[in-house]
């Protein structure tokens, strides 16, 4: 029964794995066939489309490369360290003490985590290139960022008042909360002014205002401090090592497989 077990679990595994390998494949695939451009052709495709169908209709799945600058609003400043920057996402993660009781009834204490507080901003920033610029609006956050807070702090050191608590300029509430807390993992990542990123998505009129934003449909934007060449690097070597693992899982699954059969028969 135990080699059966075993067998299914691998053969799920491989499943697991075949699916990853797929996910690497597709987004090696789509990182091929978007086209690579600059802001100058983007915006002669633009303007033509706006002389022949009128505003509101180009679309364009786009791949550019640039560095970031301000958006309309101005430099934003980030929540924990605040940093002055173009984006920032900050996340609180909560360290307590869980307690709970086995089938004998004997007091077992584990600790766990959960999220007390995430955000990130939304605001949109400027992508310059040797072209020109395009605005960019950060719908599904930034990859590879630098990180400016990663610090855990105990309970006993939290500025508390109440249910909120405080850390530097930010705060946040905690509300009612399950066990004892240790304390709180407080992380943030920034991209500053003149940060070289790397943005897949769609290249969309608003209005006559061409921006770059989310494609609709499946397929999720991506800004990245990453070259195109690391990404699709990235992604082949992902791609192999989960197609050899899941043929690996496959193969020690069916070998088990049958030894359970044999077992089973004799």
């Amino acid at each position: 029964m135990v080699w059966f077990i075993v067998a299914v679990l691998l053969l799920a595994v491989g499943v697991g794995l075949t699916v990853g390998a797929r996910t690497a494949r597709n987004k090696h695939k789509s990182l091929l066939l978007t086209e690579n451009t600059t802001t100058g052709p983007l915006r002669e495709l633009h303007r033509t489309a706006r002389e022949v169908a009128g505003d509101d209709i180009f679309t364009q799945l786009v791949d550019l490369s640039g560095r970031t600058q301000p958006g309309p609003q101005g430099l934003l400043t980030a929540e924990i360290s605040q940093t002055q920057c173009v984006w920032y996402q900050q996340k609180v993660t909560r360290r307590y003490k869980h307690v709970s009781r086995d089938s004998d009834g004997n007091r077992k204490t584990t600790t766990r985590e959960e999220v007390v507080s995430q955000n990130q901003s939304s605001a949109p920033f400027v992508l310059r290139d040797k072209d020109g610029e395009i605005t960019v609006i950060p719908t599904d956050g930034v990859k590879q960022a630098r990180k400016t807070m990663s610090e855990f702090f105990k309970e006993e050191g939290a500025r508390r008042s109440g249910a909120t608590i405080d850390f530097g300029g930010f705060s946040f509430n905690v509300g009612s909360r399950d066990g004892d807390t240790i304390g709180y993992k407080y992380e943030e990542w920034v991209l500053t002014p003149d940060t070289q990123v790397f943005v897949h998505g769609e290249a969309s009129d608003r209005g006559g205002q061409l921006e770059i934003v989310s494609p609709a449909g499946k397929e999720k934007m991506l800004i990245t401090t990453k070259t195109e060449q690391e990404l699709l690097e990235s992604a082949e070597t992902s791609h192999m090592w989960f197609r050899w693992g899941s043929f690996g899982s496959y193969a020690a699954g069916a070998v088990l497989l049958i030894v359970a059969v044999v077992l089973l028969v004799l």
